[in-house]
């Protein structure tokens, strides 16, 4: 563990400035859980407990802890139904239940009752004989995986394309090749079907298929459902529908079904609901997420107009309960600390990332003073638009790194939000002494104050680690997201995230960050200077660390005991105390 000075010891050509140095311990402390296989799908997942699903080097897809690393392995199954290791997505919940992906199914693997829950042009659970799950339901027509949701306590979402007896892709009010089945794997069936008239709405309205709109579906601990989806009303013998209205819509067993907020893009009637923020603006179109978290607050983006506004046409996120919506980010609206600076549009943000509470995370195109398209990218946080705050913008110094690299592929599928709206972010970088491949990417985590700190970068500093010191490869790999609505996360509730160090193939290891600032111990490096002699003295146990520069890179240790007598010569030098 490294104890970095709070401040700086400079020495330069027989003058010496010097200050007590107080000893302070870094944000991260890093355990291995395992090595792990470098493939096209080699992101780990985590749940509150700190277990990690991860693709190891010899038994699979496996579960596992620091210090037990092979708790279970999740392969045999997939191999006696002939899917493989092609596990394209997963979801570990409390008490070791997983839920995972694969390319023709969704798998539940509770501990001790592993089983198929779909699969392609298997009987869909809950609908008429003959109904199949089509192959669409697990990847797309791409075949990139598609997804499903999954809360701590193993209830599914999953949002399933249809084929089979009876099921119809084209015509009018007929179109019932979807569905969202949720529950238990003892109890999974469906809540929501294209063709089904629509609660909430005006009569004869009834959700799409799935060509028009893909149902997308969250749910958070309590088991809550979000469902974004599309109706439509129908005027026979048009062949067109007479109005489109997106929404959102909430499920649980008690309550059932029920409309939580509307967009109307076509038509007069309904409207779409009042977007707070926007002067008497209207939603229009929901066009990212949703999100929920555990107190079931919602989240989402969206589009609005309004006649009287200029532009008329606005976009934005909204975040909080139900009945008390409020813009996180909205078109047009100053960028708090950017004078002359202005929101443009979200950027990279699918799915919306809601933390605790209304606080959301986003990345946005920023527009105005200075802004070029060089720097035109930031990542914020906040609960309003009064409020939100730059955490990182593409073109500006990183944090921890030698003046002139900057942030420079900021995305958001590089983001975690997890503990207390602790944030997490993964991206390139660029300048002086970056190596494209090599060394041009790192992590960086919120302290207690929310301010990025550098925790490692690719083939830089060692991190220290509870199997030694570690350099990591060319790229360090996580998975986005909350750990809130039901999607898959790196990260967890505990501050807790999980990483994947793509090292050489014999070094490649998952690890186990948990993050939070200790108290710092009260370790000083002293110092006395008496006619020209400058002598440093500091407790047993600790090494002495000297650069030339003050950066994050070359230190090195000085092979000597306490107390020492420090060279004053024309020379420059920075120290600092590390744990051996």
């Amino acid at each position: 563990m490294s104890y970095l000075p709070r401040v700086s010891l400079w020495l330069l050509c027989n003058l010496a400035s010097l200050a007590c140095l107080q000893a302070q311990t870094q944000l991260v402390t890093w355990r291995a859980i395992a090595p792990a296989f470098e493939a096209s799908f080699d992101k780990p997942f985590v749940n509150d407990a700190g277990q990690v699903a991860y693709i190891n080097k010899t038994n699979g897809f496996s579960l596992g802890t620091a210090g037990a690393p092979a708790q279970r392995n999740l392969q045999p199954l997939l191999s006696t139904n002939g899917y493989g290791l092609d596990v394209s997505y997963c979801i570990v919940g409390d008490n070791g239940p997983v839920g995972y992906m694969v390319e023709h199914a969704l798998i539940d693997d509770a501990p001790g009752a592993s089983q198929i829950l779909a699969n392609e042009s298997g009987q869909v659970p809950g609908l008429p004989a003959g109904v199949l799950f089509d192959d669409f339901t697990f990847s797309d027509n791409n075949s990139v995986p598609m997804y499903f949701a999954m809360s701590p306590s193993g209830v599914f979402v999953l949002p399933a394309i249809l084929k089979g007896t009876g099921i119809a892709v084209s015509g009018t009010t007929n179109i019932n090749d979807q569905a969202v089945l949720r529950g238990p794997a003892s109890d999974l069936k469906p809540i929501a079907r294209a063709g089904d008239l629509v609660p909430g709405l005006p009569a004869g309205y009834r959700f799409v298929g799935r060509l028009t709109r893909r149902f997308d579906v969250v749910i958070n601990r309590d088991g809550v459902t979000a469902i974004r989806a599309r109706a439509i009303l129908w005027t026979p013998p048009s062949p067109f529908p007479g109005q489109n209205t997106e929404g959102i819509w909430l499920h649980d067993p008690v309550g059932g079904l029920r409309l939580a907020v509307k967009a109307v893009s076509q038509g007069t009637n309904p409207f779409g609901d009042d977007a707070p923020g926007t002067g008497g603006g209207r939603f229009t179109a929901i066009t990212m997420g949703p999100s929920i978290n555990d107190e079931g607050y919602l989240a989402f983006a969206a589009n609005t107009f309004n006649f009287a506004a200029s532009p008329p046409n606005k976009s934005g996120i909204w975040s909080g309960p139900t009945n008390d919506l409020q813009p996180v980010h909205l078109f047009g609206a100053p960028v708090p600390g950017l004078p002359g600076v202005t929101f443009d549009n979200p950027y990279a943000n699918q799915p919306v990332k809601l933390g605790t509470g209304r606080t959301v995370c986003f990345l946005s195109v920023i527009a105005g003073a200075g802004v070029t398209t060089a720097d035109n990218v930031g990542l914020f946080i906040g609960t309003s638009t009064n409020d939100v705050r730059l955490l990182a913008r593409n073109g500006t110094q990183a944090p921890g790194l030698p003046a002139g690299v900057i942030f420079n592929s900021l995305l958001g599928d590089d983001v975690v939000v997890f503990g207390a709206n602790r944030v997490a972010v993964r991206t390139r970088i660029s300048g002086p002494g970056v190596s494209g491949g090599v060394n041009d990417n790192g992590l960086w985590i919120t302290d207690d104050q929310g301010n990025l700190q550098l925790v490692a970068r690719a083939n830089g500093d060692p991190v220290h680690t509870d199997i030694g010191d570690v350099i990591l490869g060319s790229s360090i790999i996580m998975q986005h997201g909350t750990g809130r609505d039901g999607l898959t996360s790196g990260g967890n509730r505990q501050n807790q995230l999980a990483i994947f160090d793509s090292s050489v193939a014999t070094a490649s290891r998952v690890y186990l960050l948990t993050v939070g600032t200790p108290a710092p111990p009260g370790v000083m490096l002293t110092n006395s200077f008496n006619r020209g002699g400058l002598t440093l003295s500091w407790p047993l146990g600790y090494k002495l660390q000297r650069t030339d520069t003050l950066s994050p890179v070359n230190w090195g240790d000085v092979n000597a005991t306490s107390p020492y007598a420090a060279p004053t010569t024309n020379q420059q030098g920075f120290y600092r105390l590390s744990s051996p």
